[in-house]
């Protein structure tokens, strides 16, 4: 047997029988939740009952190829869904619209066709010529990968009900999805919806639920205040609305979310999470009327402290206690401030806060891409006319959760024939101990603040307030031109600090007090 074929059939062993582990794992841990609200119960057409776990699930897609605002023209897309719960995969799909063994046959067919008659097969004749061959064909679908996604739902939603016969998969595997958390940029989770409807039937009417990504209604949140800035010049220059002032409105909007889901998403929280997310553009500019935190403002923290102070006076301290911008407030009239705290309200508004704070995170499912980039590198493998691609994406869901790192290192050594060496063990182990270190490590509280920080001292270190502008650029010189060099006869600009006016240093490293900023009318 050939050796590739080999290890991507080992590989697909291991990854069915991981996701039943992970499917069975899901529903046991989700039964066992606590606060769970019960089975579905439901008749199929023959009559018999079934009582299906109702899960709350993840799901993401993504091509072999990424596109950034052009045609998608890649082959190969994958789907996956993944537990809330146990953040394991539960279901992946490859869909593929190459084959090599197809081309072949294809060009063999045309060559002959032309040595045989003499004449020059042309484009329009293509569809003319058989493509079939004999062997496994790697070809599974005719959909372009930039819609399969919305197609895959529809399949994932079958699967995780339904065996390849059609039959049901019997109440300790069958999952019915009950929250599905994912980003808005497909319907692909209101497909899965109705496919489930259609399997279960009234049972299951209205009781499928979209909510939407955390993680990804704050970037789009971001990149309507990107947009918004690019299209006012008065938010542009120093001390405005800069790229880390930027990453503040996102740390700030993002706490309030967080903060609701934890305080059980009741009305309450909802009307507390919307006041604190109001208040963050008025804070960011100075007016701390609508601030009613301390954790979220310094000021307020300096003012109930000592209420004797007068303003100038609280100012100055809350200014010198601020970790960020070195308390200074963004210098932008009344006008571009009202556009800013419009973009907050048409997003976050009683309508749809309560959606956006039941919703989940999906990172999970998205983070299963970024471990097959690490297998595929990227795109400097060709991997579009044969299964690669697909065994690297079922190898990812193997390794995928604690443990199963080692786990399917030892499988596939299992399932291949390679006797494990002592050291080979041994620093099995040794991994294992320390991916269980990092693990602990990284997702800590501590660990996701100083990420922030580091964030936000590496664009306030290097100076930059645009990313776009230092960006790399093709055909940056004409053609017409020839890139040329001369002496300039020019005298050097002295760098002054922006506080003292004294040359020597910068105002990130000086001594003297920073002025309080005025605060605008």
């Amino acid at each position: 047997m050939n050796l590739n074929k080999k290890v991507r059939g080992a590989i697909n062993n291991v990854f069915e029988e991981r996701i039943i582990e992970n499917r069975r794992e899901h529903n046991e841990m989700t039964r066992n939740a606590e606060g769970y609200e019960g089975d579905l119960k439901w008749k199929d057409k023959n009559g018999r009952t079934h009582s299906t776990c109702q899960s709350n699930t993840s799901q993401d897609g993504a091509g072999c190829k990424r596109s950034y605002g052009n045609k998608h023209n890649g082959k190969q897309a994958a789907f996956v869904v993944n537990s809330s719960v146990t953040r394991k995969p539960l279901f992946l799909k490859t869909s593929q619209t190459s084959c090599v063994r197809c081309t072949v046959a294809l060009n063999k067919r045309i060559k002959a066709h032309e040595k045989g008659t003499g004449k020059v097969v042309t484009i329009d004749q293509y569809s003319q010529f058989s493509s079939d061959h004999k062997g496994h064909c790697f070809r599974n679908s005719n959909i372009n990968p930039a819609s399969a996604e919305y197609h895959l739902a529809a399949d994932a939603a079958r699967d995780l009900l339904l065996d390849e016969a059609g039959e049901y998969r019997g109440d300790e595997l069958a999952i019915f999805c009950r929250r599905i958390s994912a980003d808005n940029d497909t319907r692909a989770p209101k497909n899965a919806i109705q496919e489930q409807v259609n399997i279960i039937g009234k049972a299951a009417e209205g009781k499928g639920e979209h909510n939407p990504d955390q993680g990804h209604t704050v970037k789009n949140a971001n990149n309507k205040f990107y947009k918004t800035r690019d299209q006012n010049p008065s938010m542009g220059g120093a001390r405005c609305v800069s790229n880390v002032r930027i990453k503040s409105f996102h740390t700030d909007l993002r706490k309030a979310i967080v903060e609701c889901t934890n305080e059980g998403n009741n009305a309450a929280a909802q009307a507390k999470c919307l006041k604190q997310m109001y208040a963050t553009i008025p804070h960011h500019s100075g007016d701390h009327s609508q601030c009613f935190q301390e954790k979220c403002c310094t000021y307020l923290k300096v003012k109930n402290a000592n209420p004797a102070w007068t303003e100038e006076e609280v100012e100055t301290e809350a200014a010198m206690r601020s970790l960020r911008h070195r308390g200074e407030y963004m210098s932008i009239g009344m006008k571009a401030r009202k556009i800013l705290e419009d973009v907050v309200k048409s997003m976050f508004n009683e309508k749809s806060i309560g959606r956006i704070a039941a919703g989940g995170c999906s990172n999970a499912s998205e983070a299963l891409f970024g471990t097959i980039v690490m297998f595929s590198e990227g795109k400097r493998l060709n991997l579009d006319q044969t299964d690669g691609w697909k065994a690297m994406a079922e190898l990812a869901v193997c390794i995928t959760g604690q443990g199963n790192r080692d786990k399917t290192h030892r499988q596939l050594s299992a399932l291949l024939g390679i006797e494990l060496t002592a050291a080979e063990i041994a620093s099995l182990e040794k991994q294992a101990k320390k991916n269980e270190q990092d693990r602990k490590r990284l997702n800590g509280e501590s660990a996701k603040n100083q990420r922030t920080k580091t964030s936000l001292m590496r664009a306030k270190v290097m100076g930059k307030d645009s990313s776009k502008k230092e960006s790399y650029r093709s055909a940056q010189v004409p053609m017409t031109e020839s890139a040329k060099s001369k002496v300039k006869s020019m005298t050097a600009t002295v760098r002054k600090c922006g506080i003292c006016r004294q040359p020597g240093h910068t105002a990130a490293t000086c001594s003297m007090p920073r002025s309080t900023k005025r605060k605008n009318n």
